[in-house]
Order: C-alpha cells, then sequence, then structure tokens
C-alpha cells in the first residue's frame, strides 16, 4: 500500500513539474506574441504619421491573429496557475463540507462547459478549415486562428479534469467524523 501511495505522489510531482515547465513555455509564447503585437500596432502607427504609409492589414492581424491567441492564451495561462478572480466571501463562512461540495460541483460545470465550447468550436473550426475562411479587405486567412477556442477550451477541460482528483479528496476529509460539525442541544429550534 506504500509503494502504491509513494509512486502516486511520484507520479503527481512529475505532473506538477511537466505542468510547469509548460506554463512557464506558454507564458514566454504569450509575451512574445504579445510584444509583436504592439511592435507591429506602434510601427503602423508611426509609418502611418510620418510617412503616409501605413502597414497594409495591421487592423486585420490585430482582430484576428493576434487578440484570439493572445485571449485564448490568457484563459489557458489562468487556468492552469489557478488564477481566475474569486469572490470567495460567502464561500469561505461556510462549513468545509459544503465548500468541498460546491468545489467539486462548479469544477464539474466548467469541465462540461468548456468540454462543450471545445466540441462546438471544433465544428465551426472544421467548417473554417473547409471554406478557408479569410478576414477583411485584404483577404487575410483565418481559418487555422479558428482552433485556438476549441484547443484552449480542450486544455482547460483536461487542467479541470485533472483538479477533479484533489476535490474528490477534499470532499472525503471534509466528511470525515473530526471534521463534521454537530450542533449542540442548545442550537436546535424548540418543538
Amino acid at each position: 500500500m506504500e509503494a502504491q501511495s509513494r509512486m502516486v505522489g511520484e507520479m503527481r510531482e512529475t505532473f506538477e513539474r511537466i505542468a510547469s515547465v509548460l506554463a512557464r513555455t506558454a507564458s514566454a509564447a504569450w509575451v512574445l506574441l504579445l510584444l509583436v503585437m504592439m511592435f507591429h500596432v506602434v510601427m503602423n502607427g508611426l509609418l502611418r504619421k510620418f510617412l503616409n504609409a501605413p502597414i497594409e492589414g495591421t487592423n486585420e492581424w490585430t482582430q484576428y491573429w493576434y487578440m484570439p491567441l493572445i485571449a485564448f492564451g490568457g484563459f489557458v495561462l489562468t487556468e492552469m496557475r489557478n488564477e481566475h478572480i474569486e469572490a470567495r466571501f460567502v464561500f469561505d463562512k461556510m462549513p468545509v463540507a459544503i465548500q468541498a461540495e460546491l468545489q467539486l460541483l462548479s469544477r464539474i460545470i466548467v469541465i462540461i462547459l468548456c468540454g462543450a465550447f471545445s466540441w462546438f468550436g471544433f465544428l465551426e473550426a472544421a467548417d473554417a478549415f473547409q471554406t478557408k475562411l479569410t478576414g477583411g479587405v485584404i483577404g487575410l486567412p483565418i481559418w487555422p486562428v479558428t482552433f485556438a477556442g476549441p484547443i484552449a477550451f480542450a486544455l482547460m477541460t483536461v487542467i479541470g479534469l485533472s483538479r477533479i482528483s484533489g476535490d474528490l479528496r477534499r470532499l472525503m476529509a471534509s466528511r470525515k467524523p473530526e471534521n463534521v460539525v454537530v450542533p449542540s442541544d442548545d442550537a436546535l429550534p424548540e418543538d
């Protein structure tokens, strides 16, 4: 039994190291893309102002390529780091068992929604691929970037699934007799 739990612990550590490397790599790529977009937009503004020769298609590149990749990349990075905004002022006042149940329920709902967004987004991206979707006046091919949404939501689904075991452990721990709060007779309403 101990060998099995040690092996599970080692697997978890390996998974966490891999996830950490992936998160750092994704962060670097995301920042690089943001810098490229900023350089492109600034150069377009400078060339437009001083040489009256803007870079053709800057708006299309920004709208159809940079922004979706930056946004979906940000969603995935935030999910990987578990840094979404939380309003826990009511949640923290609830009993530990209820917190564990709500955490598990919300995780399941998010997994279902992200999975659905990924599936239906993939169907739309496949349609865009078949039609070789383009955008803007310059006919910029945008079908490849339509896969960013489904891929991002698929990654968030996998991340959510990987965290279910921790939610289940918290739920089981909250059900242990020493963690269950039993009201005293004084707290019960009288008949």
